[in-house]
């Protein structure tokens, strides 16, 4: 089971998956795509096509398999995502329209100790990873390596992945985003991605 992380070559890995193993019911599938996220009217988690059972439990009954990105690029990634859906009235979504990508992290730091809904639909991908025992994450920095990997591994012929170009945005330079006050904040607010992905924090991947 594919258990997609946003911003983080989902979106890719499952237009991909779709055209060599169609995915027609969660139950059926071995390998297929978890859409997570949190229902607004109770908290309780929820992937895309069954909100009857939470993610952990679900997890529990296939290999799962997710893909990691450096979290200084995934939430700048993020930030520019969000800045890019204005009309959506969710906090997160504001704040990205309204703010500098520091005043973001600094709203998301805030916003994250009171909403449990935010913390985990805008959460990081160890919020999303969390009590799931995954067989196998694969790097974004090296995706289509592990992409063909993953296939071989599950017994699917490699195909070449079809990348989206949702990351794309105008141009900017991460490196001006990236103050050194940004840069402490994602070190914050990332804490358990550096740690658990192997990722070091005193380098930007820039």
């Amino acid at each position: 089971m594919f258990l997609h992380v946003p911003r983080a070559a989902g979106t890719s890995i499952i237009s991909t998956l779709r055209n060599v193993c169609p995915m027609t019911s969660y139950a059926g599938k071995a390998w297929d795509a978890v859409e997570y996220g949190v229902r607004k009217e109770d908290g309780a988690p929820y992937y895309a096509k069954d909100h009857s059972v939470g993610i952990p439990g679900f997890c529990k009954l296939y290999p799962v398999v997710a893909c990691a990105r450096n979290p200084y690029a995934r939430e700048l990634s993020y930030y520019l995502w969000n800045r890019r859906h204005p009309a959506s009235n969710h906090p997160v979504h504001i704040a990205a329209s309204a703010f500098s990508f520091s005043r973001y992290m600094e709203f998301r730091l805030k916003y994250r100790q009171y909403d449990s809904f935010a913390t985990r639909l805008f959460g990081t991908q160890s919020d999303f990873l969390r009590d799931v025992s995954y067989t196998m994450i694969l790097p974004f920095e090296q995706i289509n390596e592990a992409f063909t990997l993953f296939c071989e591994t599950v017994g699917i012929t490699p195909v070449p992945l079809g990348l989206s170009r949702d990351t794309d945005s105008a141009p900017y330079d991460p490196l001006e985003l990236y103050t050194l006050r940004a840069k402490r904040l994602v070190q914050e607010w990332a804490a358990d991605d550096f740690t658990t992905f192997g990722y070091d924090p005193n380098l930007l991947p820039w």
